[in-house]
């Protein structure tokens, strides 16, 4: 019979090895992404993203959390605009760091430090600057959704982008305020949504006119290399089902994993069920890669339930050794 010290070391042995499969079959960067973005995938036809505010799905994640003040100060000279639209309130405060061109890398924090690095700091990544049109949005009143685009079977290289509901337009609007711009209709100069703009893509790429919230640090050499990039992701557009970043930051569990680091907080906010479900747009192009995210998905699902099993098990192994000496002890 093995002893309680082997049977924990052959426990711990077992807990290592699938982790140790998983780095080896998913070695970079943008593949630890896709294992990431597995736990929370799902999928659905075009057709369920059509909701508007009014009629938004029971099961989508709206922040409902008051306001932080910090925030409420940051967005009140916008408020002054409100007459004009949600989308002139939004260009005009994303001038307030205007000046600064995007260097160094992701901020991966909470809210109020990604607003205030993208602000004074120059950097931050795409989904830091949708993280902060989420609070900024939501401090506003205006609803708000975040998109992004996959050009490796939905792993790590892409990008993110906001879309805003403006009353005036009585629609939504596809808004990319990282690489300055949104986009409106060339013939009839109504702004486009996600979906449109996705919709021109495929039909008359032509179609779509670019309209510049700065000149200074627009993304794209030119609007057509603007256009051909987008177009690379045309067939992995994917929405993240929730829009409540100021209660991600406040959670109590989550706070705690961020300040050991950041990965740290994804695994617990997955864990949890508190990371935002990631929903593609299924279709006939990208269904190959759809059933590969599902299967993973399954795989890593099951792994954790097999991890989950042998900790416990682990645990009753310790706790019994531990029982075992103290008897032992007492008996001398």
């Amino acid at each position: 019979m093995l002893s309680a010290g082997k049977k924990m070391a052959a426990l711990c042995a077992a807990m290592i090895l699938p982790l140790l499969l998983l780095l080896l079959l998913f070695p970079s960067s943008s593949e630890l992404v896709r294992l990431r973005n597995a736990m929370v995938f799902q999928s659905a036809p075009e057709a369920d993203f059509q909701w508007t505010p009014a009629a938004m799905p029971t099961d989508y994640r709206h922040e409902q959390a008051a306001v932080p003040d910090w925030l409420s100060q940051w967005v009140a000279p916008a408020k002054a605009l409100a007459s004009q639209g949600a989308l002139q309130q939004l260009v005009a405060l994303s001038q307030k760091f205007e000046q600064h061109k995007r260097l160094g890398g992701a901020i991966q924090s909470d809210s109020q430090t990604a607003l205030r690095a993208i602000e004074q700091q120059s950097t931050g990544y795409c989904a830091d600057y949708t993280q902060v049109t989420n609070g900024i949005a939501y401090a506003l009143g205006i609803p708000v959704r975040e998109w992004g685009i996959s050009f490796d079977g939905f792993a790590g290289h892409g990008h993110a982008f906001s879309e805003i509901w403006d009353e005036q337009w009585q629609k939504w609007i596809m808004l990319d305020l990282f690489n300055r711009f949104y986009a409106v209709d060339a013939q009839s100069k109504t702004p486009l949504s996600v979906l449109e703009f996705r919709q021109l893509l495929f039909k008359a790429p032509a179609q779509i006119e670019i309209k510049r919230t700065s000149d200074i640090n627009f993304g794209f050499r030119d609007n057509q290399h603007l256009l051909d990039y987008f177009q690379q992701g045309r067939h992995s557009f994917f929405l993240y089902w929730a829009n409540n970043s100021l209660s991600y930051d406040n959670h109590p569990l989550l706070v705690a994993g961020r300040s050991i680091s950041p990965h740290i907080e994804q695994l617990l906010a997955i864990t949890l069920g508190q990371f935002p479900p990631l929903r593609a747009i299924a279709t006939a192009e990208n269904n190959t890669q759809i059933q590969h995210m599902y299967q993973l998905k399954n795989l890593l699902w099951g792994i954790l339930a097999l991890e989950s099993l042998l900790f416990l098990l682990l645990l009753v192994t310790f706790v019994r050794s531990l029982g075992t000496r103290l008897h032992r002890k007492d008996a001398q």
